[in-house]
């Protein structure tokens, strides 16, 4: 913004970044050696600049919620989007893909269960490009075991793991964690791509025992 509003001041944060860019942090280092960064003044006195704002074209993964306001002229998104559960499919080309359910996409059925919209559903698997007769593999949620079954170059690869929900959809990326690990810190990243060759799904007795899910049904009302 200050390139576009104030290019004076532009010239002079460049000139600083040209200057200490061989620095971790090129203005903490000018600031150290001459005292805070001004705006641009005849008089060399301009404001102290304390922070910069930038524009951002493109808007992130969000859930827009725009009809459950009164506005006109603004859209209203929610970012920090917490995952409900993670459908994955196998389309006819035998490629795995997924989709996201939210929080914000459940609506209350009644006081003790909800449900996602059929047409809400089918437009996700229309933007992650599952095909209309992609088989429905399973349903993952927090904490549930998953095995990711990768093609490597040795050969292939099976591991299991605890969900912790989706990552990032753009990118295709599940949040996991290791099953002998107990806490909830820093999950792993797993990505669901061309390597991915199958996404198994298990239930795990009270005495530990896993047992492989088959045949699950879709379910859009919990």
């Amino acid at each position: 913004l200050v390139y576009r509003h104030d290019p004076e001041t532009f010239k002079i944060l460049q000139g600083i970044y040209e200057q200490y860019k061989h620095e971790k942090r090129p203005f903490g280092a000018y600031r150290e050696e001459h005292g805070p960064i001004r705006k641009y003044a005849k008089n060399g006195k301009g404001p102290i600049v304390r922070s910069l704002k930038y524009l951002e074209d493109r808007l992130g993964s969000h859930v827009d919620v725009t009809d459950k306001y009164d506005t006109d002229d603004k859209r209203v998104v929610i970012l920090q989007i917490r995952t409900y559960r993670t459908d994955f499919y196998r389309n006819p080309d035998g490629s795995i893909k997924f989709i996201t359910i939210r929080y914000a996409d459940m609506n209350p059925a009644d006081d003790e269960s909800f449900y996602i919209e059929e047409d809400l559903y089918e437009s996700k698997k229309r933007e992650k490009k599952i095909d209309e007769h992609a088989e429905f593999i399973a349903s993952f949620n927090l904490n549930e075991v998953i095995e990711l079954v990768n093609k490597e170059k040795d050969g292939i690869k099976r591991e299991r793991y605890r969900f912790f929900g989706t990552k990032d959809d753009r990118t295709n990326k599940i949040k996991v964690k290791s099953l002998e690990e107990k806490d909830n810190k820093s999950p792993d990243r797993e990505t669901i791509g061309r390597k991915t060759q199958d996404v198994i799904k298990y239930t795990v007795s009270p005495i530990g025992e896993m047992k492989k899910v088959e045949n699950e049904n879709l379910k859009l009302r919990v």
